[in-house]
C-alpha cells in the first residue's frame, strides 16, 4: 500500500433522525446508493491508500460488524452520540500517524485521494449559499486560514464537507473540546484551531454527495449511476418484468418488479405490483406496493420525495 503511516478514520456512528423512517432499522451509512451501502463507497475509495481503516460505529453497530467482518477494517464504538469530535476520539488510541478523518455518510471523488497526499489537508467544495455551511477563510493567496461556522457575512464560498487530514497532535486539540450549545462536542473549533498553527492544503472537491436525507439519497443514488452505470440504472439479481420501465433507478436483489420504477431506489425482497409506477422513492426490504395503498402505508413501506423538495435535482 501506499502511505504506509496513515490511518483513516471514517465517522459512521450517527441516528440518522434526518433520514426517518429509512433509519428505523438501519445505520444511516449501511443505506444503499448505486448498489452498495453509503460507507462502502468511502472504504473502497481510501483502501488503497492508508495503511488501516478504522470505522466508528454506534447506532446499529451490528450492521458494520456484519457487512466488514471478513476485511481488514477496525470498528470502534461511539457509545453515546456526543458529537463528531467525540467520535473521532473513539479512535484515538490507534492514531499515532497522519490520519485521514471523514464522514462515513458523504459520498466523496478521487481528490480525496489526492488531499491524502498532503500532510495536512482539507477536502472542500463551493457552494452557493454559504451561509448554510462551515465555511473556511482564505488569504490573498488562495490558502486556507480558518474555519467560521454558518457566517452572516461568508469569508468564502468554500465549505466543509467532514474530510481532513491531519497530524496525531489534532487529537490533543480534540480532547480540549468542550460542550457546543447543543449539547454535543464539535469539531469546529478544533479544526480551526489546527489550521491556524499548521500549514493546511485545501482541495476542492469534484464530486460531494451528502446523504442526510432521503432526497439526497436518491440524488446520490442518480449521480453515480449517471456517472459509473451505463444505461443509468442497476438491477442486481431481481426479477423485473421485460415489460416494466427502470430509469434511473437501483433495484436490489431479490426484489420482484411489475411496475414502473424512476429515480428510485427499490430495496431487496420488495415488490412492486404490476400498474404500479415508483417515482422518487425508496422503497424499504420486503415492502410491497399495490395501487390501492393506502398513505399510511407508504410511510411504513419506504418514503416518497416530492419533485419540489428544496435541493433535488431531477
Amino acid at each position: 500500500m501506499e502511505n504506509e503511516d496513515t490511518k483513516a478514520v471514517i465517522l459512521a456512528a450517527g441516528q440518522g433522525t434526518r433520514m426517518r423512517p429509512l433509519t428505523e432499522n438501519h445505520a444511516k451509512p449501511m443505506l444503499p446508493v448505486a448498489g452498495k451501502p453509503i460507507v462502502r463507497h468511502n472504504v473502497e475509495l481510501v483502501e488503497d491508500v492508508v495503511d488501516e481503516v478504522i470505522l466508528v460505529g454506534g447506532y446499529r453497530i451490528e450492521e458494520l460488524r456484519e457487512e466488514f467482518d471478513s476485511e481488514n477494517v477496525r470498528i470502534v464504538e461511539q457509545e453515546e452520540a456526543l458529537g463528531t469530535a467525540h467520535a473521532a476520539l473513539q479512535a484515538k488510541k490507534y492514531i499515532d500517524s497522519k490520519t485521514v478523518i471523514m464522514n462515513g455518510d458523504d459520498i466523496y471523488g478521487e481528490k480525496a485521494v489526492e488531499a491524502i497526499q498532503e500532510d495536512s489537508a482539507v477536502l472542500a467544495s463551493k457552494v452557493d449559499d454559504p451561509g448554510k455551511y462551515g465555511i473556511y477563510r482564505m488569504d490573498g493567496n488562495g490558502d486556507v486560514t480558518g474555519i467560521v461556522e454558518k457566517p452572516d457575512n461568508p469569508p468564502s464560498r468554500m465549505a466543509n464537507i467532514g474530510f481532513y487530514v491531519v497530524q496525531p497532535e489534532f487529537y490533543e486539540m480534540l480532547e480540549d473540546v468542550e460542550k457546543s450549545e447543543r449539547g454535543e462536542y464539535e469539531i469546529t473549533d478544533p479544526l480551526d484551531k489546527y489550521i491556524k498553527s499548521h500549514d493546511v492544503t485545501l482541495v476542492e472537491a469534484e464530486r460531494w454527495l451528502p446523504c442526510s436525507y432521503p432526497f439526497q439519497l436518491l440524488n446520490a443514488n442518480r449521480r453515480l449511476l449517471e456517472d459509473d452505470v451505463e444505461p443509468n440504472s442497476l438491477v442486481l439479481e431481481a426479477d423485473v418484468d421485460g415489460e416494466s420501465a427502470v430509469k434511473g433507478s437501483t433495484v436490489h436483489p431479490g426484489a420482484v418488479v411489475k411496475g414502473d420504477v424512476k429515480n428510485s431506489i427499490i430495496m431487496d425482497n420488495a415488490t412492486i405490483k404490476e400498474g404500479v409506477e415508483v417515482r422518487n422513492s425508496v422503497i424499504l426490504p420486503d415492502a410491497t406496493v399495490t395501487e390501492d395503498r393506502t398513505e399510511k402505508e407508504k410511510n411504513a413501506e419506504g418514503v416518497t420525495v416530492d419533485r419540489d423538495e428544496p435541493g433535488l435535482d431531477l
